[in-house]
């Protein structure tokens, strides 16, 4: 017998490569070939001869059934296994013709408001595993909305996650506009159906959906997403609670926001200086400037360094708080590691000011109008946050 060991893959033509190990009395090859629909297994049984085996392998109803063939072919191998993928090549040409015209009869249905029979030819191309592109799940789930079918938008969202596709910001945003269709029960059944589907998966798509359907002013529900998270214990990861935590904090729901953060740490999730930026700048704009000072000496005590967010936040707070040294002397301190900011000259100034301490004011407007072009300004936040990473 020949032995073979595998040792590649050439993915134009589709065939595994295989090296002789070893040899008996007998001539005995296994040759592979896949491709998207079929796994093709050959067994050369002599020089001349051979059994061919196609498995045809068809998603149905979420089973796998299979169909075994048995040919015998008694001339060339490479030939025909050369004619074969011609063929099936040709077949497939045929086929993908056929699923383009069914895509665009969908499109169609929608455009008309037939959302049923949209479902049902969307359910058939499922069925065969054609390639559904993502515009048209997302025209299948905005018609299922215009026709308040909260079911069927359900359905197609689903065979969205079943596709190898992610959903985008318009698949987001009809989910949130999809939720205003139906009250809280009927959110919380559609949650723990996608936790069925995701659950393996990595925590993005659940972190999207609290943040979308939280953006579109349904907080509630967001939440409600969040805590069947948490009690189902899956899908939760930091970027869950920071998301969450920006959520109360601009809800104004600052007693909530720090109860979540103690038990974020309880369920072994440690913070990131996003986290204590994310709650000092809530906290900054609700007024709770002592309670800041605390999270400030956190950050410090879990040994991370403050970024520009942090030293704005914490000096904005002091000056409101009437602590204008201490927000001068963090000023100075932050000189020294980071590069100043526009916002952090404008709100130190008029902290002073509203501390009557004009003079001091002047001098900073000054320094602030002479640096003006050394300072960094929105532009720059925005590129510090998104190299920093955000917390969706």
């Amino acid at each position: 017998m020949l032995l073979y060991r595998l040792v590649g893959l050439n993915p134009s033509a589709r065939f595994l490569f295989c090296t002789r190990i070893g040899t008996e009395n007998s001539s005995v090859f296994s040759y592979c070939c896949m491709n998207r629909r079929y796994l093709v297994s050959c067994h050369f049984l002599s020089s001349s001869s051979f059994t061919f085996h196609k498995i045809l392998i068809n998603h149905c109803s979420h089973q796998i059934a299979c169909r075994l063939k048995f040919v015998h072919i008694p001339h060339n191998f490479q030939s025909f296994v050369t004619k074969a993928d011609n063929l099936e090549s040709n077949n497939d040409q045929n086929l993908s013709k056929g699923e383009d015209s069914e895509i665009i009869s969908i499109q169609n249905l929608c455009k008309n408001g037939n959302i049923c029979d949209a479902v049902e030819l969307l359910r058939g191309l499922t069925d065969k595993r054609a390639h559904i592109n993502l515009n048209t799940y997302n025209a299948l789930l905005s018609s299922s909305i215009e026709s308040n079918d909260f079911d069927l938008f359900c359905e197609v969202f689903k065979f969205l996650l079943l596709s190898t596709l992610l959903p985008d910001l318009n698949s987001y945003t009809n989910l949130a506009k999809a939720f205003e269709l139906v009250d809280s029960e009927r959110v919380l059944t559609f949650i723990r159906d996608i936790l069925e589907i995701i659950k393996d998966r990595e925590t993005t798509i659940m972190n999207q959906i609290i943040f979308h359907v939280a953006k579109s002013g349904q907080i509630d529900k967001a939440l409600l997403v969040f805590n069947e998270l948490k009690k189902s214990n899956s899908n939760l990861d930091l970027v869950t609670f920071n998301t969450v935590l920006d959520i109360l904090g601009k809800a104004g729901l600052a007693d909530q926001m720090i109860s979540e953060f103690e038990i974020m740490k309880n369920l072994g999730f440690k913070p990131d200086l996003i986290t204590y930026n994310t709650i000092i700048n809530s906290l900054r704009r609700l007024g709770k400037f002592e309670i800041c000072k605390k999270f400030a000496k956190e950050i410090l005590e879990n040994g991370f360094e403050m970024d520009l967010i942090t030293y704005t936040a914490l000096i904005d707070s002091l000056g409101r708080a009437g602590h204008v040294k201490d927000a001068l002397k963090m000023f100075d301190e932050m000189k020294r590691v980071q590069k100043p900011s526009i916002f952090v000259y404008r709100a130190l100034i008029s902290n002073l000011k509203k501390a009557g301490n004009f003079e001091l004011a002047l001098k900073l407007s000054q320094e602030m109008e002479l640096n003006s072009s050394k300072l960094l300004g929105p532009k720059d936040f925005k590129v510090n946050r998104k190299d920093k990473g955000g917390s969706r």
